[in-house]
């Protein structure tokens, strides 16, 4: 997740977003005028509220937030995203932890990766112990 947030080119500038009303979320904007001159490039989410393997559905729910990304869309413009993810805080099986899909219990990727495109265009969903990087 950090290596593709600040990207290869060198000119990266990240800044901590601050969004009072919802103290879980850690947002990181990224802009990176090799991958877009108009505004951010990208944007790293960190729910940090604990989500646990056992938790409910309404505990899920209870702790997952989620955020309207149209004001950094381009206008008619779209966000894919990749998700870092595991069953819960408390996993052990390293093997469960998947970056876009995939993961890397051995250093290297295993399955298919996955890319996903904003639900309804602007909204994402960030589950608790989950991190998302969009791409403008």
């Amino acid at each position: 997740l950090i290596d593709e947030a600040v990207g290869s080119s060198g000119a990266s500038q990240l800044s901590l977003v601050d969004i009072p009303t919802l103290p879980q979320l850690a947002a990181y904007a990224i802009w990176d005028p090799t991958a877009r001159i108009d505004g951010i490039a990208r944007l790293v989410l960190l729910n940090l509220a604990v989500r646990n393997e056992s938790a409910s559905a309404e505990d899920i729910a209870a702790g997952s937030v989620t955020i309207d990304l149209s004001p950094y869309l381009r206008k008619g413009g779209s966000a894919k995203v990749k998700r870092m993810t595991s069953p819960g805080l408390d996993s052990k099986d390293v093997s469960q932890v998947t970056w876009a899909g995939q993961s890397f219990s051995n250093g290297t990727a295993s399955g298919a990766e996955v890319i996903e495109r904003l639900q309804d265009g602007t909204k994402i969903t960030v589950r608790g112990s989950e991190g998302v990087l969009v791409f403008f």
